[in-house]
């Protein structure tokens, strides 16, 4: 999910790229995750109950090819071990950095798939409560939003929102910024966001109560 959305998911829009980070007030312009039918699903191996796959190689990424995603950047960005901690569970993914406004805008965009056990962690420099969209991104994925003590504060799912035929670009951002992923703000601003393959966390044994009991670390 980008983060808002920027995804994938992505942030959010900008105010005239919809009226709706990700997955809708006002929409940053740092933000972005196209559409077509979803990619098929890349097989794996079935984990047991309370242990996912472990960190996927992120070299077996493949790409979606066509008119919206032609000038996406293919490029993988840096990746670090991410531990995540949840009750006597603990799970470590390799995760991409997203951690400038046009890396955290592209997010997962135009990604075929996102392999069990990778991610991509969006890095914030203060705390924010904006949210993410799924625009021009092609995987359903699950999002945890971090606060700058590791506590996941917030966990959602996202779907992807494909260009409907014939649709404008203005009307498919409109769609896609409806469907924004945010927390709620009484919970307090986050700084971090990480997105993970949808499902990979229940393979794992993971959840679903995540916010306020999973901690999430890197270095």
């Amino acid at each position: 999910m980008a983060a808002a959305s920027t995804a994938t998911a992505t942030f959010e829009p900008s105010p005239t790229a919809a009226p709706g980070p990700v997955a809708t007030p006002t929409i940053p312009a740092e933000q972005a995750p196209t559409a077509t039918a979803e990619p098929t699903p890349t097989a794996t191996v079935e984990p047991t109950p309370t242990t996912a796959a472990g960190p996927g190689p992120l070299a077996e990424i493949s790409w979606i090819d066509n008119t919206d995603c032609q000038s996406v950047n293919r490029n993988l960005l840096d990746d670090i071990p991410v531990k995540l901690t949840w009750r006597e569970i603990e799970e470590t993914v390799t995760s991409e950095i997203a951690a400038t406004s046009t890396q955290r805008s592209q997010g997962l965009m135009c990604r075929g798939n996102v392999p069990d056990g990778s991610a991509m962690l969006f890095l914030f420099d203060q705390p924010r409560s904006g949210g993410f969209w799924m625009f021009n991104t092609y995987v359903p994925l699950d999002i945890l939003y971090i606060d700058d003590s590791g506590n996941v504060i917030w966990y959602d799912t996202m779907q992807p929102c494909a260009r409907g035929p014939s649709e404008s670009d203005n009307a498919w951002r409109t769609r896609c910024a409806s469907r924004t992923s945010r927390p709620d703000p009484a919970l307090g601003g986050y700084t971090a966001a990480l997105e993970l393959p949808a499902g990979w966390l229940t393979q794992a044994g993971i959840g679903p109560d995540l916010a306020g009991e999973m901690i999430v670390t890197w270095q």
